[in-house]
């Protein structure tokens, strides 16, 4: 979603640094042809760099809108708004991260009763 390539999940992309995740109802309630417009005017209104590359990801009934930057520097700079409104709706932005992988039930049952 980062890079454009489609042989590893956006997790195991070397472009992950230069990457934010936007959640926005705007975006949901946006015509798929307008929503890279609305999020770089967006952007460009809040006084940030345009992404390089937007990527409309939407599973389970939720939608992220998979942004890249022109460096690590212009990702950081995104991800340090607090207000960010897409159509005069907040938005929420994250870095990419790699998810923290649940232990399988058969994992944790082998490794004992959990101490504390």
């Amino acid at each position: 979603f980062l890079c454009a390539g489609s042989d590893h999940s956006v997790y195991e992309c070397i472009e992950r640094t230069r990457g934010v995740c936007i959640e926005c109802r705007a975006l949901e309630e946006t015509e798929p042809t307008e929503r890279h417009t609305v999020t770089q005017k967006a952007l460009r209104n809040a006084g940030l760099p345009e992404a390089e590359s937007l990527r409309w990801y939407k599973k389970a009934g939720a939608g992220v809108m998979y942004a890249r930057f022109g460096s690590d520097v212009e990702a950081s700079s995104v991800l340090g708004v607090s207000a960010f409104k897409i159509l005069d709706m907040p938005a929420n932005m994250f870095a990419v991260k790699v998810p923290r992988k649940r232990p399988h039930p058969e994992d944790a049952a082998a490794a004992g009763p959990a101490r504390g």
